[in-house]
């Protein structure tokens, strides 16, 4: 019987020196008793074969998939009933922000009614105030023109009395000249018989 191969040789080698450290070319060749090219090669293919198992993961046992299944279900059930429950505080809030906002906006809209309407009846209020008062003036203008228009003479001068008052203290004289009538243009002055024209006398041969 064939004992084990020169492969087989440098790794189990290989193995015991990695339990103790870290395996070199050397210290393989030693514990295998083989050459230092053939410690070199199946050094290196051992060392791949290292690095492959390393890199291949095991299956999961039965038992600890269903375990982990069922752990992951519960976790995902929590989350969707804290997520439904953050959601509908949220939805919560915002309808009401969203109500306060349209009562605000509907009250600021009625301010602005409010205020257009009585804007306009104090303008209203102004410009009957302001015809009043413009009608008011032109009856004190009509009625002054009426009064000065009565107090002069027929010359525009005003009359004789008003020239001659006294001053203060003084007794008021007499005018000299009583003050004509100012009769308007097309109403004549009644004459009495003393001012009529009188005829020239007629002559007799």
């Amino acid at each position: 019987m064939d004992g084990p191969s020169i492969k087989e040789r440098v790794f189990a080698a290989a193995e015991r020196v990695a339990a103790d450290g870290v395996p070199t070319v050397a210290a393989v060749r030693a514990a295998a008793g083989v050459s230092n090219a053939d410690a070199t090669k199946y050094l290196r293919d051992w060392k791949a074969e290292q690095v492959a198992a390393a890199g291949q993961v095991p299956a999961t046992p039965a038992p600890l998939a269903e375990h982990a299944a069922r752990l992951a279900g519960a976790m995902w059930a929590e989350a969707s009933r804290t997520a439904a429950e953050r959601h509908a505080a949220l939805e919560a809030a915002w309808t009401q922000e969203k109500a306060a906002a349209e009562q605000e906006l509907a009250e600021l809209a009625a301010d602005l009614d409010k205020a257009t309407e009585e804007a306009a009846a104090a303008a209203r209020e102004a410009a009957r105030e302001l015809a009043a008062a413009t009608a008011v003036a032109e009856a004190a203008g009509a009625r002054a023109a009426e009064a000065a228009h009565a107090g002069r003479n027929c010359d525009g001068r005003p009359p004789s009395s008003l020239l001659s008052s006294p001053r203060p203290g003084q007794p008021r004289k007499p005018s000299a000249r009583p003050t004509p009538p100012c009769w308007p243009a097309s109403v004549p002055p009644h004459r009495g018989a003393a001012d009529r024209p009188r005829s020239p006398p007629r002559v007799t041969g």
